[in-house]
């Protein structure tokens, strides 16, 4: 399992700033955004195309009292409903290997990237490549190498990279300025 906090920290999500969890799944690393890192001038947008996804994560908002957090069901792949140029951060956790074996990757990042600030942030978070592991099958995982190139066709530079866990690591990119 990813720690949310520790992954939040490395990737340097801080007070005020505005971030995405793109395929936010069950929300826990959105929610843990809006509880503790964003605070109240930041805001949080958790997307899935998964609307019974969507309507937990919304419990558990309505439960928790936040209010720095907009849960919204879309895909990805035909609109993401974020203002433009309004993201400091975009986290996307155990899903660009199933944009990527769709063939989506380029439709998915022709919608991201406009949303997100000049210099913005994408944090990856992907499944190691190992047979062994569990998680989606062995020929949908994407190695570092993998996401590099993905996100260097999209123009975006990579700034950092560290273990999300036993199972997953994590890639940094900054976008296009």
């Amino acid at each position: 399992m990813i720690d949310p906090g520790k992954l939040l920290e490395k990737v340097g999500v801080t007070q005020g700033q505005v971030l995405l969890d793109l395929g936010c799944g069950d929300g826990y690393i959105a929610l843990a955004a809006a509880a503790g890192f964003v605070g109240p001038t930041g805001k949080v947008y958790a997307v899935d195309v998964d609307s019974q996804a969507i309507d937990a994560v919304n419990a558990q908002i309505k439960e928790r009292g936040l209010q720095n957090i907009h849960a919204t069901q879309a895909d990805a792949t035909k609109s993401i409903p974020v203002p433009e140029k309004s993201v400091d951060a975009c986290i996307i956790a155990s899903v660009l290997h199933g944009f990527v074996d769709n063939g989506e990757d380029d439709r998915v990042f022709d919608l991201l990237l406009p949303i997100i600030k000049n210099g913005g942030k994408i944090a990856i978070i992907e499944f190691k490549k190992h047979k062994a592991l569990p998680g989606p099958p062995y020929d949908e995982r994407l190695a570092p190498a993998d996401v590099d190139a993905v996100m260097a066709k999209h123009g975006c530079k990579k700034v950092a990279s560290f273990s999300a866990g036993l199972l997953h690591y994590t890639r940094v990119f900054i976008t296009p300025a």
